[in-house]
């Protein structure tokens, strides 16, 4: 593979990462999310610019399987007009219809194709992505969560122990059955930081209703 060819199918690839870095991951949901239209807009427009790439990937693959006319170029070459027939626009993809088309010819690579089906598909799921405006933590939330997150970081680097290790934090929550899994995150400026999935009783559950539930519960100590 030529030089140009792979950092062509790199930066495919950046693309799709940063078309991916426009969601955010909603507490409340226990999922993915966009912000706002035009965040969801913004990864579609790089998963484009990731689709405009192959394109141009797949015109350099068809090149020395066609007929070169002098005067002509490639008008008159009955394979080069299959890549002709490519959209422009990834939403204008079919893959049942052009899948096909981005095998390199003769060679019957499907490099292109395959890439080609994980654009579509990602396409499709940025669609579905639910659009949902992020809801501030209260002063109490930070609070908690930022002592959760310090807990886990004192007994990493206590322990040496695996960053996705289950850590049970029940005491930050009047000792409910809570714990979480941390992982690390390193975000697109490359700084690393950690983001917890909290549990109770064994089910993913939004931070503010554990609060709720630990609240309730040293009411209900007090007598209140």
């Amino acid at each position: 593979m030529s030089e140009e060819l792979r950092e062509s199918y790199d930066s495919i690839w950046k693309y799709v990462a940063n078309a991916e870095k426009e969601l955010y991951f909603n507490d409340d949901l226990g999922e993915y999310c966009f912000a706002n239209k035009a965040r969801q807009k913004e990864a579609l427009g790089y998963l484009n610019r990731a689709y405009s790439t192959l394109r141009e990937i797949l015109r350099i693959c068809y090149e020395p399987h066609c007929t070169f006319v002098e005067g002509y170029g490639y008008n008159k070459c009955e394979l080069y007009g299959m890549y002709y027939d490519v959209p422009f626009d990834l939403h204008q993809i079919r893959l049942k219809k052009h899948y096909y088309i981005f095998i390199t010819p003769t060679t019957n690579d499907a490099t292109n194709s395959i890439i080609l089906e994980k654009l579509v598909n990602k396409r499709n799921d940025f669609k579905n992505i639910e659009i949902v405006k992020p809801r501030p933590k209260s002063k109490k939330e930070q609070e908690v969560s930022e002592k959760v997150i310090k807990t886990f970081e004192e007994m990493f680097k206590l322990r040496k122990a695996q960053y996705d290790r289950a850590l049970d934090v029940g005491k930050h929550f009047n000792y409910l059955p809570v714990y979480i899994k941390p992982h690390r995150v390193t975000n697109e400026y490359g700084t690393t930081f950690t983001r917890c999935f909290y549990y109770l009783r064994g089910e993913l559950t939004p931070l503010n209703i554990i609060m709720a539930a630990a609240q309730k519960l040293e009411s209900d100590k007090k007598g209140e």
